[in-house]
């Protein structure tokens, strides 16, 4: 079954070079960019990201933008899609942007586990030490498939990383401080190794939120919607700017 998509297109402008070559192409016509949206918190139904986005986009490069929303996926989920739906990948390969969001959401059953006793180990922590190993694997992955169905053609791809700040989170399972820190530190081994492949394969990451609300601090709550977790119109519009000042090159993610 085909997942639910939900496409808006919205207008703007061309840098001059685009703009005569589109011009000379197309007999004037305005070019169009699809813009296609993975993830968690990246989509319309818990941010305004993809919309502000395709806004700075058309205002910038004068462009019309076509915005295509997947279904929630969290990263093993954007994986999988990735690898049978045929929808996805044809899009994929044809889009001229690309964002999504590496959910925290992969924690979930190891911070379970741990919380509870049940993590194994001589130190408790196996399983955090297998959930990581883990996210490792889907975020290498996700990349080395994009670039496999891209099959050399750039795009502008970017990816949100989020801070630690979740673990404060009011509805977070109740845990000791001794269990956050442990937490926290497997989640920010992650941080690190995502930010340093991204880094190598040359992908731009944009962040949920700039410090002091990365790591250091919890956002501020008018970055957020009232459930204190997801992004309110204010901390959309901070990460759309974020990735407006990425810049507009078009990258091919290496391996």
């Amino acid at each position: 079954m085909r997942p639910n998509r939900f496409l808006y297109s919205t207008m703007g402008l061309l840098s001059a070079a685009t703009l005569l070559a589109a011009c000379s192409g197309s007999g004037g016509a305005s070019q169009t960019w699809d813009y296609e949206v993975m993830g968690v918190h990246l989509r319309s139904v818990t941010s305004y990201v993809p919309q502000q986005y395709a806004d700075f986009i058309e205002q910038d490069q004068s462009v019309d933008v076509a915005v295509h929303e997947w279904d929630r996926w969290e990263p093993d989920e954007i994986l999988e899609n990735l690898r049978t739906n045929e929808d996805l990948r044809q899009a994929i390969a044809q889009a001229e942007v690309i964002t999504y969001d590496f959910a925290f959401d992969w924690q979930n059953r190891p911070q379970t586990l741990f919380v509870a006793g049940f993590c194994g180990g001589s130190d408790g922590q196996d399983c955090l030490r297998q959930g990581l190993q883990q996210a490792k694997q889907d975020w290498s992955d996700i990349l080395d498939l994009i670039a496999e169905l891209r099959a050399g053609s750039p795009a502008l791809l970017r990816v949100l990383l989020h801070g630690d700040w979740f673990y404060d989170w009011k509805f977070m399972d109740n845990m000791t401080p001794e269990q956050k820190a442990v937490l926290v530190n497997w989640y920010q081994q992650f941080q690190v190794f995502a930010l340093e492949d991204a880094r190598r394969r040359g992908v731009p990451i944009v962040l949920a939120f700039p410090e002091p609300y990365f790591n250091e601090t919890y956002p501020p709550l008018d970055y957020l919607q009232s459930d204190e977790i997801h992004f309110s119109e204010a901390g959309s519009l901070l990460i759309a700017q974020q990735l407006r000042e990425t810049g507009y090159e078009f990258t091919t993610p290496g391996d």
